[in-house]
């Protein structure tokens, strides 16, 4: 298995605190190689959770490739051809996912898993591949329920194939940790990301990459549960770490720092921030080409913090080249395009630009509803700024009908307590007060503690 294809995270975006501003955080293990060791093989059951092939150009394709396997081939010949064939979409797969196209890279996933699964009854490398490349695809795309199932069929997997523990089984438990923090289950994404961290330094003896890139999700989930000095700690020892095994600038590096100007931000030391985002900044310039996604992403949260720091101008303009960068990379939707687009919003409100922020909100809304579920976080946060620029506007029925649904999606990922529910319903109340809802408006106002 491709190890560098199994820690691979696609662009994620993340919503800082009080929902001003949203950095985004790149949590790609990049350009790393490994060569696993050869695994033996065992037979136990597993789930056959079916998957339907997709119908689109990409589909075509695979009708078009299946359609040149010899009809008279014996069934052992077919099988190769077959998995030939698996092996060519996956690859494609793994490709479109590297331009950001995650979409098209999931439905190329989901055929060779189909492929594959009708190859192999039993456990198999190549089944465990697919499971885990399609799961984290799942993942970028935010549908983290069909991710985790599959991640956790590949876990299985992992287990069964390997008689001691593996570098497989550890960054698939991270995985999964991933896939829980997206569902909100805060605790138990630790837990995960816990076990990989301790079965990486067992198999690393403490000091690898991999390791470096554990005590990173560590930390930031540390972070999520409101234990961010704690998670500070994992995170500057997950940058010592990579330094330390990095003879030069190593992407992970840049990584890390917006992870740690992310947590200091949350804690409002937003110099302190700036400083991280903007070592990140130059780091990503020395390494990637002048239009990489990554530079934008640096730059998105540069902008954002200059907005906090109180520098509202000198954000916008660097959220609007961050912009630029993005919709040149990636022409369509991408979620790191519609982070951005949120946040020129968002500052486009300090700048007293009401008409020019809803559209932005609009377009970051839109794209969002193209590119995740319905329900997902993602969703939620676009309905409440977008419900408090329309308030903003006058527009105030509409405005309670965003944050009524912003609601109701983030009571399914967090408790009523949570600081996100907290703000709404007491945005809610006031609204409601205002069109003469006084009884809705008290039961909102009875859920604040």
């Amino acid at each position: 298995m491709n190890h560098l294809q199994n820690f691979s995270r696609s662009f994620r975006t993340i919503s800082s605190h009080d929902s001003r501003t949203t950095p985004l955080i790149n949590l790609n293990l990049a350009r790393m190689q490994f060569t696993f060791n050869n695994v033996s093989l065992k037979t136990s059951k597993s789930r056959k959770k079916k998957y339907l092939l997709p119908q689109s150009a990409s589909f075509d394709l695979y009708q078009t490739m299946k359609s040149n396997i010899s009809p008279t081939l014996n069934p052992e010949d077919a099988n190769v051809n077959e998995s030939n064939l698996a092996a060519q979409l996956q690859k494609k797969g793994q490709s479109l996912r590297e331009q950001g196209k995650l979409k098209e890279a999931a439905d190329y996933f989901k055929q060779a898993l189909e492929i594959r699964r009708r190859l192999y009854q039993g456990n198999h490398p190549q089944l465990q591949e697919s499971l885990n490349d399609l799961g984290n695809a799942l993942l970028s795309l935010r549908q983290p329920q069909e991710a985790l199932d599959l991640l956790e069929e590949a876990l299985d997997m992992s287990r069964s194939l390997s008689e001691v523990p593996s570098a497989d089984e550890a960054i698939l438990l991270d995985n999964i940790g991933t896939a829980l923090q997206q569902l909100g289950r805060l605790q138990e994404a630790f837990d995960y990301h816990n076990q990989g961290l301790a079965l990486l330094k067992i198999v690393y003896h403490n000091d690898h990459h991999y390791v470096a890139q554990s005590l990173l999700n560590v930390g930031y989930v540390l972070h999520r549960l409101g234990r961010s000095q704690e998670g500070l700690e994992y995170l500057m020892e997950s940058l010592k770490m990579n330094k330390r095994l990095s003879q030069d600038d190593d992407p992970l590096q840049g990584i890390i720092m917006n992870v740690i100007g992310y947590v200091l931000q949350g804690q409002e030391k937003h110099q302190d921030a700036y400083d991280y985002f903007q070592q990140a900044l130059e780091l990503n310039k020395r390494i990637y080409p002048e239009d990489h996604p990554q530079i934008a992403i640096s730059l998105n949260n540069v902008g954002n913090t200059l907005y906090l720091l109180g520098r509202v101008q000198e954000g916008y303009l660097v959220l609007q080249q961050a912009l630029a960068m993005l919709q040149k990379v990636f022409p369509g939707d991408h979620p790191n395009t519609a982070s951005i687009m949120s946040s020129i919003g968002v500052i486009s409100v300090k700048l007293g630009e009401l008409e020019e922020a809803y559209e932005y909100f609009l377009q970051s809304y839109g794209m969002s509803l193209r590119l995740y579920p319905n329900d997902s976080p993602e969703i939620a946060e676009c309905l409440n700024k977008l419900g408090l620029n329309l308030y903003s506007l006058s527009r105030v029925s509409e405005a309670r009908d965003c944050l009524e649904q912003a609601l109701e999606i983030n009571a399914k990922y967090y408790p009523m307590d949570h600081h996100k529910n907290q703000q709404l319903l007491r945005y809610l109340a006031g609204i409601l007060e205002q069109l003469g809802e006084v009884d809705e408006a008290k039961k909102c106002r009875e859920k604040l503690i």
